[in-house]
């Protein structure tokens, strides 16, 4: 992490100013030419500490921070913007008024600040001995200060007995192009063909886990078939290589084990927005195939305890194809 990053906002702000009359103090000028010192480094560009842009300030101001710091021992803890002694407290909130805050939290979990606020408005009209009550802003600062966040409505299945929760993050592998994403989408409007016939037209995406770098995007007109699936993965494949493992939303459709018969047996449930809501999704290895291994296109898919023969829609021209570039990537 860079020093930028870690070193507080007021400390840049100070060793700007700092840097900005140091000739100042190390070579004071002339009597007399003070004036015209402080108008060259008003005149001069100066890199903002936090946004990097290009900023100036007035001589008035830089004269300022002269007086400022020509007689402290420290000129840049002088120079530091001032933090207030009641930062990090909410004065203006009694402790009955925080009471109330923590009573409307406790009876209603899943309201929002606003609606808080709004009962803590209408409280105070039946209660006038709770004073002046505070604004939005500062009760949705006191809020979340003190972890008085609204609570998210538990799903379906976390409220089944034996459930266990899990690390919800948003990424599923640790590193780059250990596992890609693959979905189709639809398209809300029909395409028109050459035969005038109106036909709906799906996109097929790669996405890898980590980064959310999109390895390859297609549009293909009919419906979710093999042969463009097929086609669209193996785009990916040439533009990105081979990754270490793929997810689909639905196996026994796409019939991955044309390509890497042998898959993780495991139940995976990814995060939401990732792939389709409410279906199981499964990873599939792409890296454990070896150079002499043959897909079969008569090799089935274990998927959700079923097994499904690949579809007879895709040539064989389609598999040789992709056998062959699968076979290629593992061996470079």
């Amino acid at each position: 992490m860079s020093d930028e990053k870690i070193t507080p906002a007021r400390v840049r702000w100070a060793r700007l100013r700092f840097g900005i009359i140091a000739p100042l103090l190390s070579s004071p000028p002339a009597p007399g030419e003070l004036g015209a010192s402080i108008a060259a480094l008003a005149a001069r560009p100066w890199r903002h500490p936090s946004t990097g842009e290009s900023v100036q300030f007035s001589a008035k101001t830089i004269e300022r921070w002269l007086y400022t710091a020509r007689e402290q021992q420290d000129p840049i803890r002088a120079l530091e913007r001032k933090v207030p002694s009641h930062a990090g407290t909410h004065p203006s909130i009694t402790p009955a008024v925080a009471e109330a805050i923590r009573t409307l939290r406790r009876q209603h979990p899943r309201w929002s600040y606003q609606l808080v606020r709004d009962n803590l408005v209408a409280l105070g009209r039946e209660q006038p001995d709770l004073g002046p009550l505070p604004g939005y802003a500062t009760v949705c600062r006191y809020m979340k200060h003190h972890g008085l966040g609204k609570h998210r409505k538990p799903r379906r299945h976390e409220r089944e007995p034996g459930f266990v929760p899990r690390e919800r993050r948003s990424f599923e592998v640790s590193h780059v192009h250990a596992l890609w994403h693959c979905d189709f989408h639809n398209a809300k409007r029909k395409v028109l063909t050459a035969s005038g016939e109106r036909r709906e037209a799906v996109l097929l995406g790669l996405l890898d886990d980590h980064s959310r770098v999109c390895c390859h995007a297609q549009w293909y007109v009919g419906d979710e078939d093999t042969e463009s699936f097929v086609h669209g993965l193996c785009q990916g494949f040439q533009k990105r290589g081979l990754p270490r493992a793929l997810l689909s939303d639905s196996v026994a459709r796409h019939r991955i084990a044309v390509l890497c018969p042998s898959a993780l047996c495991g139940r995976f449930r990814p995060d939401r927005g990732k792939t389709a809501r409410d279906l199981q999704n499964r990873p599939h290895n792409l890296g454990s195939q070896s150079e002499s291994s043959q897909p079969s296109r008569d090799a089935s898919v274990r998927h959700g305890g079923l097994r499904a023969k690949p579809a007879a829609s895709v040539g064989g021209a389609h598999f040789s194809m992709a056998a062959a570039l699968v076979r290629r990537l593992i061996s470079a």
